[in-house]
């Protein structure tokens, strides 16, 4: 659920959705739609045990409604790349190794137990050189650089791919093919002999799939961990956005993020662009507590529950000097998780667990502290930021206009919007960005405006109207 929910939807959807309306179907597009696409077909399969009809549905729905080879082409092929795919066996089947052609000539006449093997077929990303469709059986012959140390991890990752399709696959070698070929064919007869065609991977019903297996070699727990960072950062600063009552669409100056360690510094910077998109701030400074251009007073107070538990009757004077705290004890604490305190009664250990730790909000910026992780939001709003926040805003209600009124995406518009000393400024400032933004050939401020739609801006209303052309 917080996978399906979180992670997939409200994250990954909402950051990637302009790679996924993009103009042309290039890779990085592709790269998109095939992610999205492996995950539903996947949480289809995971979810088929305990939401059986709804799992079925997703998973047809997925079959059915993204691009489909074309008739007798290559049906376990993946319908978001097999365009490319299919341009790239053609060129392989003009260009095929010598061993290829060689044993090309024995498969394509049925002479392996009448069989009937294809060339170049394209089975999810992948191009198998030969295989069988009715026995679900795949010949791989490997060239000498197969024998490379990151070649044979490919291969390994590329066979793995193409078993989890239903099918079987034998590699041999060049040098087989050419000096051993009763070797290879008796060795593929066997296997013709022993087949038996799986359910998995021939489509229809998700029930007839084979169910996910995890693939370790996948996971980059670096990027995981910077998408956690991410997704923290982000959560923090809408709050503090909440908090001030600056809408997401209304563009901040900046946010100090004062990075506990060097670790966390690293996997911040690495992931600042994404975040300073995602909640609409000009500037991202992620630094050092040294190196920041503001400091932060932190203010810390014990926690009575958990010293309680621990130290009973010391639980007063250890409260005495944790409250007498300096910025750099308190900063001890947070970056080693404890500190000990040489007491008259004995010495203890006082763990982060044990205190409370906020920092105090300064003129003009905000101030949120999760975990070791301090976010500084400047929310003081210029009036350049303000007019950009006016454009954004209407570009949305146009939008939500042209949405009601029923028009189609490609649909030209003209606007006109009545003068408001509110908005002209912004209105004029920003005329090209809004035009792009909702496809409209004119935006023109009048003087009045009748049977118009009137917008709501809270502290003054806007009239707004939107033809097609």
């Amino acid at each position: 659920q917080d996978f399906v929910g979180e992670n997939l939807s409200n994250w990954y959807v909402r950051l990637n959705r302009k790679r996924f309306w993009g103009g042309t179907m290039d890779t990085d597009k592709l790269s998109a739609y095939q992610t999205l696409y492996t995950c539903l077909k996947t949480v289809a399969k995971l979810m088929a045990p305990i939401a059986p009809f709804y799992a079925d549905k997703l998973y047809q729905d997925l079959e059915q409604q993204t691009p489909q080879p074309p008739k007798g082409g290559c049906t376990d092929a993946n319908p978001i790349v097999y365009g490319r795919l299919k341009e790239l066996a053609a060129e392989q089947r003009k260009n095929q190794t010598q061993a290829e052609d060689k044993l090309w000539q024995y498969l394509s006449g049925r002479n392996i137990e009448g069989c009937h093997f294809t060339r170049q077929y394209i089975i999810g990303d992948s191009i198998a050189d030969f295989a069988c469709l009715d026995k679900k059986l795949v010949i791989e012959v490997d060239g000498g650089y197969h024998n490379n140390p990151e070649q044979k991890e490919y291969d390994a990752l590329r066979t793995q791919a193409i078993e989890k399709q239903g099918y079987r696959v034998i590699r041999f070698t060049n040098e087989e093919v050419s000096a051993k070929l009763d070797f290879v064919l008796n060795t593929i007869k066997e296997f013709v002999h022993t087949s038996n065609t799986p359910l998995g991977g021939l489509g229809g019903s998700v029930h007839l799939t084979k169910f996910p297996v995890c693939d370790s070699s996948l996971i980059d727990q670096h990027l995981e961990e910077c998408m956690q960072l991410a997704q923290q950062a982000t959560s923090m600063i809408f709050a503090l956005r909440k908090k001030a009552n600056k809408k997401v669409r209304q563009p901040l100056l900046k946010a100090v993020i004062p990075a506990p360690d060097v670790k966390t510094l690293e996997e911040l910077q690495y992931v600042a662009n994404l975040i300073k998109t995602e909640v609409n701030i000009k500037e991202l400074q992620v630094v050092t507590a040294e190196d920041s251009t503001i400091k932060l007073v932190k203010r810390i107070k014990p926690n009575f529950k958990t010293l309680g538990k621990k130290y009973g009757k010391q639980m007063k004077e250890i409260a005495a000097v944790v409250n007498a705290f300096s910025q750099e004890q308190i900063g001890e604490v947070e970056n080693n998780g404890q500190i000990t305190l040489p007491l008259p009664s004995g010495e203890v250990v006082v763990e982060l667990a044990d205190v409370e730790i906020a920092t105090e909000d300064m003129p003009g910026w905000l101030v949120a502290n999760e975990g070791n992780l301090t976010i500084a939001l400047d929310i003081e709003v210029s009036e350049e930021l303000r007019q950009e926040g006016i454009a954004r805003e209407l570009v949305n209600r146009i939008q939500n206009i042209r949405k009601s009124n029923g028009y189609e995406i490609i649909d030209k518009i003209a606007i006109q919007i009545e003068k408001q000393d509110e908005i002209n400024a912004a209105v004029e400032t920003y005329k090209a960005y809004i035009s792009t933004q909702v496809l409209a050939n004119s935006l023109t401020l009048v003087d009045a405006l009748t049977n118009a739609t009137e917008l709501d801006f809270e502290d003054f209303m806007v009239k707004v109207k939107v033809e097609k052309e």
